[in-house]
């Protein structure tokens, strides 16, 4: 073996930023006010192989409990170790103890010892020391169950897949709808409230939602509708499985149209005495070809089903493409609706009609032939004829329209967004190469561009406004709030149309837009069209 190359190799990977898909990690300031000893390593899934070897689920339980003596616990520990010590779950345990707390082994020597670093290393910063620089890890995806409320920088809650999914009385209904400020008397209404709801739960950091991998029977609307309709009229039914699988079929099509992505467990179970099989991998292949346009990330790649797993990622691969290419249901919806709007004349009174938006839906089909064409266009449809009767869409037809779909692009040294803000800021349409988040420190001098597509640019008296079209779900009498999550693409956007209007008007007379005292008079407004509301941010 090439040692120096090797080495070399070994050295660059350490570099790479790591993005951890999978963890279970509380809050640090919970983490840091638990006591803590040599059993914690031992306190996740490693406590399994130790029951496997032998060991009682009751003594493998009491030395997780801090009230018992350390030496009474390692006394039941110690003859199991021994058996256990050398699967890949305690060795991650034994790599634990090497890396932070100077141990080569674990034994009865030094138990105390290791136990007694634990504690004084459980102090805050115990994240950034660990989990940034010591893993080089930017961002974990953590199932704790709920929404995070510290370390935005670096917790990102993954959920497990909501409770919406498998509502079986009235109250239920009631009590979600209340939630969300709406009322719900249809399937439909029902449906509009999961997808409404999966947006304020991504608006506010959820990355997404998990399932497994066990077998789900194919969506019915129909016994779904007519099972509802009794569940709100309080007619409750012994069997609603029509009813739970409808929704949960529901949940996963609007995951893709929110580019959530779906974790689904698969294979090995996470504690002893389970029937992995279960959640065989195979499952998920009639619910991958059912919803085409979300992204499915299988986890634990499918252990002991490897090869299935793998034969299932090379033939559905492109699932992660069109993912990263924006092109699941929601999005379509958008570009369709800007498609439309990118060529309406706001200065006439044309009427509106469903052939108007046929019409711009047919260059789309070609590069994106799988998708639900009819779906897309009655959803575009709805959403503009609605838009269209509203105050947001008034208001721009009293404006002068200097340019639609504009692109731009110019070399930038402002970061957008501030590099791992707490609050998720929103880029829209921006692309940016390195743009404010330094991968590697070598690239620190590297040029930054700036690219992007202005939808609207307007004029109205003195002032410039830089219209941007939204078409996802807010939750009712929300835009004002969700529109701030837009301020960096505002930024930019004024920042580009700045650098292209002229400082001076001939004659030597400097408009109010200009790059002087008068910027404020170039305004973003965020144009969310379901609600047909404008918000200037």
């Amino acid at each position: 073996m090439n040692t120096a190359l090797y080495s070399r190799l070994l050295e660059e990977i350490r570099q790479i930023p790591v993005i951890d898909a999978h963890e279970h990690l509380q809050e640090e300031s919970w983490r840091i006010s638990q006591p803590v000893d040599v059993f914690t390593l031992f306190s996740h899934y490693t406590h399994n192989d130790l029951v496997t070897a032998g060991m009682s689920r009751e003594d493998c339980d009491r030395t997780q409990d801090p009230e018992v003596p350390l030496d009474e616990r390692w006394a039941l520990f110690e003859p199991w170790w021994e058996r256990a010590r050398h699967t890949s779950y305690c060795r991650a345990a034994l790599i634990a103890a090497k890396r932070f707390f100077d141990a080569d082994d674990i034994t009865a020597d030094n138990y105390v010892e290791i136990s007694e670093r634990i504690q004084g290393h459980n102090t805050p910063g115990l994240y950034d020391r660990v989990l940034k620089e010591a893993c080089g890890i930017r961002i974990c995806l953590t199932q704790c169950g709920r929404l995070v409320e510290e370390n935005q920088d670096i917790l990102r809650p993954m959920l497990p897949l909501p409770r919406w999914a498998g509502v079986s009385k009235c109250e239920e209904v009631e009590e979600l709808a209340a939630e969300l400020d709406t009322q719900v008397s249809t399937l439909d209404d029902y449906c509009d409230l999961i997808r409404a709801a999966l947006a304020e739960l991504k608006a506010k950091g959820v990355v997404g939602f998990k399932i497994h991998a066990g077998r789900l029977e194919e969506a019915d609307r129909a016994a779904a509708s007519g099972l509802f309709d009794r569940m709100i009229s309080d007619d409750l039914q012994p069997d609603n499985s029509a009813l739970r699988t409808f929704l949960i079929h529901e949940t996963i099509e609007a995951c893709g149209e929110l580019a959530l992505p779906v974790a689904v467990h698969c294979g090995i179970a996470w504690t002893n005495w389970n029937d992995f099989t279960v959640d065989h991998p195979r499952h998920m292949i009639p619910v991958i070809l059912a919803h085409r346009n979300t992204r499915f990330d299988l986890y634990h790649a499918g252990i002991p089903w490897i090869r299935e797993t793998g034969i299932i990622g090379k033939s559905y691969e492109y699932l992660i493409r069109k993912f990263a290419e924006g092109g699941g249901q929601a999005a379509l919806v958008g570009r369709l609706c800007h498609r439309v709007l990118e060529g309406w004349r706001f200065d006439s009174d044309d009427e509106f009609g469903f052939p108007d938006v046929e019409d711009a839906s047919s260059a789309l089909k070609f590069a994106n032939f799988k998708a639900d064409w009819k779906g897309i266009v009655e959803e575009s449809f709805k959403i503009l004829k609605q838009f269209m009767s509203s105050q947001a869409f008034a208001e721009i037809k009293s404006l002068e329209i200097l340019g639609r779909e504009i692109p731009f692009i110019y070399p930038c040294s402002r970061p957008y967004p501030p590099p791992l803000a707490k609050a998720p800021l929103r880029l829209g349409t921006i692309h940016a190469i390195d743009c404010g988040f330094q991968i590697n420190p070598r690239m620190a001098d590297c040029p930054r561009v700036m690219r992007g597509t202005i939808d609207l640019l307007c004029k109205e008296g003195e002032k410039i406004i830089i219209i941007d079209y939204k078409s996802e779900h807010v939750k009712p009498a929300s835009e004002k709030e969700y529109a701030l999550r837009y301020s960096a693409q505002g930024q930019a956007y004024k920042d580009a149309v700045g650098k292209c209007l002229p400082p001076t008007l001939p004659g030597g007379v400097t408009p109010l837009w200009g790059m002087g005292k008068g910027w404020g008079n170039l305004e973003f407004q965020v144009v969310f069209l379901r609600s047909g509301i404008s918000v200037a941010v």
